[in-house]
């Protein structure tokens, strides 16, 4: 396309006489204003063709001008800037007519810039070098900038248009799904459920009603564990992405299924969330810190819910508040694992009405109140651990000597139990594992004498007292049996049969007394074993001695033993 210097330079070479002189120059002036004309009018490209056709034809200098293409002189004259063919965009031309080669006189209508006599010329129509023949008005239009199509294009979305609503009814929509799930929520905020709603409604927008009503509820509630938890502050696996999360999982909150997401250790084929699992990673705790919301128990398939602190001995996790009062109405929810954290208040009475949960770990944490008798509901329990609260005091409930079909470990270890315990405990013929350690417990210990599928019996520091019965030695699969610290009394017996998996066994600081007898030995895998502070007599046999994997014999000064066997 030619430059206004250029069209000068060419209607030099093409000009011979003083007339065509007079019209280069007066040329020259006009594709000047041209050009500064075009220069200030360059948004006018946005508009459509008609448009501009129809402001140039109205504003020309006559019907031929070379922005209306009526005349038959030319093709289209095209004005002195940059613009195409049919003079689209106005104020920047290309090339100029044809016509404009030479100054003949052009008959057709609508010539270019030279002499022609015909209609629409150019501001030398009639040959003659008058300045006042420069057009008064520009023959490019000057349409209004504020002027927009009447319709885009293409639909751009805004941020009041989410998924083909307002913003306000899809968070109504929204808020209308949860609350009918969740119950009635201000989702105020500041708090776990406001933040998770924002987060839900500003950042995630997955759109409703579109088989994605479930999904919207699954990621709520974890999104409320998550702000609930302090999750910013985990030690791996941030909303934010400032810690490292393992690569075959998802940061919380990320874009990813929630199914992916760290802690989401299972979901079922629908894609639905089944086990919560925070599990430590290279050997650090995950960090939960505060409240476990209510939401997290209303997902309808959650099955498992283990959040119990990993880290060292010597500290516990930070879970604090009331363990949420619905959680035994999870439809489906068999595990529940809070070990070592600081929970308080009582248990909930829900829990004692669930007939799904088989396993439940309660262990060191301040809760407070007594273990309820309706415990008898719980008839799908198998595995029942609560060492170490703030109970009150309280007789051993009785409602667990009911659970007789299913219950294989039971763990009151520090419940501030008292009195005897009933004799309907020997009815539990299925347990595994029994701890009622560190409480005062009383009466005689014959409650265990069926338990002959016994692997852990642990009922040291109470004041329990009688004879230990004689089916104990006996029970082929028994690995740990610890009676240490009672008033437990009679001698052991001589006639101990070959057992190879009896490893620890905790005598001490009791009443028995008599001999020890060398049937001990037919515990072939002791490695641990203790007679400190009874009343035995005699010495330690040396078929004792010579077990292999025995680390040491405690007993007393007053026991004849060799140096490398025992410890005194």
């Amino acid at each position: 396309m030619l430059r206004a210097t250029q069209i000068q330079f060419f209607m030099a070479l093409i000009c011979a006489s003083s007339m065509c002189s007079l019209i280069f120059a007066k040329d020259i002036e006009y594709s000047r204003h041209v050009n500064r004309r075009g220069r200030n009018n360059l948004r006018q490209r946005q508009l459509d063709e008609s448009s501009i056709s129809k402001g140039s034809s109205s504003k020309g200098s006559s019907k031929g001008s070379s922005s209306s293409g009526k005349g038959k002189g030319s093709k289209s004259s095209k004005s002195p800037g940059k613009g195409s063919k049919s003079s689209k965009s106005p104020g920047k031309g290309s090339k100029s007519s044809k016509s404009s080669k030479s100054p003949g006189k052009g008959k057709g209508k609508g010539g270019s810039s030279s002499s022609g006599k015909g209609k629409g010329g150019s501001s030398s129509s009639k040959g003659k070098g008058s300045s006042k023949n420069v057009p008064t008005a520009a023959p490019f239009s000057v349409p209004d900038i504020t002027v927009a199509p009447t319709a885009a294009p293409v639909r751009v979305p805004t941020v009041d248009d989410i998924c083909g609503s307002s913003r306000d009814a899809y968070i109504d929509r929204v808020k209308e799904i949860l609350t009918g799930t969740f119950g009635p929520t201000d989702f105020e905020a500041n708090t776990p459920q406001g933040d998770a709603f924002e987060w839900l409604t500003l950042e995630d927008q997955i759109c409703p009603d579109n088989g994605t009503n479930d999904q919207i509820r699954q990621r709520y509630a974890l999104a409320t564990f998550y702000f609930s938890t302090d999750g910013d502050k985990w030690n791996f696996c941030d909303a934010k992405g400032t810690k490292d999360c393992p690569p075959e999982v998802e940061p919380f909150l990320s874009p990813a299924n929630e199914c992916e997401w760290y802690g989401v250790d299972e979901c079922n084929a629908n894609k639905k969330l089944t086990k919560l699992d925070f599990k430590k990673v290279n050997g650090q705790d995950v960090g939960l810190k505060g409240d476990i919301p209510s939401e997290i128990f209303v997902l309808p398939n959650l099955k498992d819910f283990i959040a119990d602190f990993d880290g060292p001995d010597n500290k516990k996790g930070e879970l604090t508040g009331d363990i949420p009062s619905n959680v035994g109405n999870a439809p489906k929810l068999a595990i529940l694992d809070v070990e070592k954290h600081q929970l308080t208040g009582d248990i909930p009475a829900s829990i004692y009405s669930s007939t799904t949960i088989r396993e439940i770990d309660l262990d060191d944490n301040k809760l407070t109140g007594t273990i309820s008798e309706d415990v008898a509901n719980m008839k799908s329990l198998v595995f029942w651990s609560s060492n170490k609260n703030n109970f009150d005091d309280q007789s051993i409930p009785s409602g667990f000597a009911t659970l007789t079909q299913n219950l294989k470990s039971l763990s009151l270890n520090n419940a501030k139990l008292i009195g005897d315990v009933p004799p309907s405990y020997g009815d539990l013929t299925k347990i595994e594992q029994i701890d009622f350690s560190d409480n005062k417990l009383t009466g005689e210990i014959s409650f265990i004498e069926n338990y002959t599928k016994a692997i852990s019996i642990a009922l040291d520091n109470n004041k329990f007292e009688g004879p230990v019965p004689d089916s104990v030695w006996s029970f082929p699969d028994l690995k740990f049996l610890i009676l240490e610290k009672n008033e437990l009394s009679g001698q052991l017996p001589s006639n101990i049969p070959v057992q190879t998996k009896l490893e620890v066994l905790k005598l001490g600081k009791n009443e028995f007394s008599g001999p020890i007898p060398a049937s001990l030995a037919n515990f072939r895998n002791l490695k641990s074993l203790d007679l400190s502070g009874n009343n035995f007599t005699g010495a330690v046999p040396d078929e004792l001695c010579e077990l292999k994997n025995l680390e040491g014999i405690k007993v007393d000064k007053n026991i004849a033993c060799d140096p490398t066997c025992c410890i005194i």
